[in-house]
């Protein structure tokens, strides 16, 4: 049983294929509820992306004002 004061858990995962013989296997919920996991996954991944694209142009924004501060440098 975990703490309720314990923290968010971070489990990485690799993402396997599963075959369609596997999926016939598969009831609806379990088909469902994979198909949701697969897309938070993907929220998760654009955002970061996102973030991350953000500080490569602030750090663009801030090389450009030094070349342009010291033009020789």
């Amino acid at each position: 049983m975990k703490s309720p004061m314990a923290g968010p858990q971070h489990e990485e995962e690799n993402m396997r294929l599963i075959s369609k013989a596997d999926l016939q296997r598969r009831t609806n919920r379990e088909i469902a509820g994979m198909k949701e996991e697969i897309r938070k996954e993907l929220g998760n991944c654009d955002r970061h992306r996102r973030q991350v694209l953000a500080a490569i142009a602030t750090v663009r924004t801030v090389q450009g004002q030094r070349r342009t501060m010291r033009p020789n440098l």
